[in-house]
Parts: structure tokens; sequence; C-alpha cells
């Protein structure tokens, strides 16, 4: 999203100019002067490049450092400082390109709509992105607490649920019902590796839940409860 903005942004922003130029948009002394504008013109508007630095200065470093942590008055004092640092260097590059400049205002439309524009721009993008940020670190911190809930269950019903059920396979081993030790025996290892499977998964479906569930609750019933424990699972039709 960040590079495709500035991407479109930076490119829009530097033709518009010329777009501006050729619809008449722009009633100066450069559309009085079409020689001037041909000449001079593509030097002014590379000129419009030191706005580059400004926006990053802005959103990168005046908002988060300053903005954040000392204030608006001295974010909005920085930003003034800044703004006529800026307004210096555009002078003093003209009289390195223009012969003869002598500027007659210091600030200019040329150079001080462009950068109100640039300066709105840098806040709204800074903005934009702090709340994608905060979006994406509160989805991570979630997939962390889920993951973390998920693999303390795992921890929790490992050790005490496995004695029990082991305790009572070997009991029906004891006892000579093979065949039950044997089936109860292949439903837990079955379980327990749907318990490891599904711990990874940030989902899973509703039937793999209840099959999940129908399995733990006949082993607790059989080998743990003797019969006692009488269970219904409701749900609507998967199918």
């Amino acid at each position: 999203f960040q590079v495709v903005f500035l991407i479109v942004f930076w490119s829009l922003f530097f033709i518009a100019p010329t777009l501006m130029r050729q619809g008449g948009g722009i009633p100066t002394s450069v559309n009085r002067n079409p020689q001037y504008w041909v000449a001079i013109g593509p030097y002014l508007q590379a000129l419009q490049m030191l706005n580059i630095p400004l926006f990053f200065i802005n959103s990168e470093l005046l908002m988060p450092f300053i903005l954040r942590k000392k204030g608006v008055v001295f974010y909005l004092v920085s930003l003034v400082l800044v703004c006529v640092g800026f307004v210096a260097l555009h002078h003093f590059c003209r009289m390195l390109i223009i012969p003869n400049y002598t500027p007659h205002n210091i600030i200019t439309p040329w150079i001080f709509n462009p950068m109100v524009f640039v300066i709105a721009v840098s806040v709204a993008y800074r903005l934009v992105s702090d709340n994608v940020r905060a979006e994406q670190k509160n989805k991570e911190q979630e997939r962390e607490r889920l993951q973390s809930e998920l693999s303390l269950l795992r921890a929790q019903i490992s050790p005490h649920f496995m004695f029990n059920v082991l305790n009572a396979i070997q009991g029906l081993v004891t006892s000579g019902r093979n065949s039950d030790a044997e089936s109860y025996l292949a439903k837990f290892a079955k379980m327990m590796r749907h318990t490891l499977e599904y711990s990874e998964l940030e989902e899973v479906t509703l039937e793999q839940e209840i099959e999940f569930l129908d399995r733990y609750l006949d082993i607790n019933r059989k080998l743990r409860f003797r019969d006692r424990l009488a269970f219904q699972i409701i749900a609507p039709k998967l199918h």
C-alpha cells in the first residue's frame, strides 16, 4: 500500500504543473512568456523535488518524534522552521539556475502551494500508515494470543488426560478385554494426533470440532466414568 501510494502520488505531483500549463491553469508570467517556460520551466519543475525530503521529514521525523513526544506546539514550531529552511533552499537553487535572479517575493505560489499540499498529504499518509500498522499489530497480537492459548490447552490436556486414559487402557488389558483396549487405544491415538494438528491452526471447521469433542467424551464415558456419563451433541446440519 505505502509503496504504491508514494509512486502514484509523486508521479501525479510532478506531471500536474505540465498539465496545468497546457490547460492555462497557471495565470502568471510563465503563461505570458512561453519562451520563458521553455527555457526555465523544466528547471522550476525539477526544484519541486525539494518537496520529497520535506514530505518524509514531516511524516517520518516531525510527526512520530516531535508531535507525539513534545506536543502540537513544538511540532508546529518545528514545521515552520523546516519550511523556512526549504523556502531559503528554493531561492538559493533558483539563484544557481536563473541568471540575475532576484527574489521579489520570499513566498511565491510556486513555492508555497506545493509545499502546503505536500505537508497535508504527508500528514494524511502518516495517519493512515499508523492506522494500518496498528491494525496489523493488533492482528499479530491476537494471533499470538490464540496460539498461546492453544499451546497452553495442549500442555494442560496432555499430562493429566494421557495418564488417566493410559491407566484405564492398562486396566482393560489386565482384565483380558484386549479388543476394547485396542479400540480405545486407537481412538485415543487419533484424538491426540488431532490435538497436535489443530493446535497449529488458527481455525478449525465445526465438523472437525464436533468429531474431536465426540471422541473425547466417548473415551471419558467408557474409561473414566464407566458408562455413567451420558451426552448429546446438538449442532446444525453440516451438509
